[in-house]
């Protein structure tokens, strides 16, 4: 069951990086459509294009997610510099709730904290799906 649980979360983080493509690039800033609501820190953010970018070009880990709608929100992350590549979104997926799980740049990749609200979330799915494979 938690294998089933890991390979859905992968599938739809892939689906989601497969949906959210980078438009724009230069070395400090990206734009990249989400096509669903999403949850980013503490915010719920609704579907659109956003603009990626570090706050201080000497602090990788700070990153500002802006919306063309005026939705913003800073996020701090732990860098991970081995996992570098194309601007990129990876989120976390539980019932109709998709969480912002890491930015991938080519400063490297950019894992946020889950939130109380994820961890619920996560936990929760969970329940379901020990639910669902025991009914069978």
């Amino acid at each position: 069951m938690k294998d089933t649980l890991q390979r859905v979360r992968l599938a739809v983080g892939l689906l989601a990086v497969a949906a959210v493509g980078a438009q724009a690039q230069d070395t400090d800033r990206a734009i990249v459509n989400v096509p669903f609501d999403f949850v980013a820190g503490n915010i719920t953010l609704p579907p659109g294009n956003y603009t990626v970018e570090r706050v201080f070009s000497q602090h990788a880990s700070a990153l500002l997610l802006r919306g063309t709608n005026g939705n913003a929100v800073m996020l701090t992350t732990s860098v991970d510099t081995d996992s570098m590549g194309k601007v990129s979104l990876i989120f976390n997926r539980y019932g109709s709730k998709s969480f912002l799980r890491a930015v991938r740049t080519d400063f490297g990749t950019h894992w946020l904290a889950p939130t109380s609200t994820e961890k619920n979330a996560a936990a929760l799915a969970r329940v379901a799906t020990a639910g669902a494979s025991g009914s069978h």
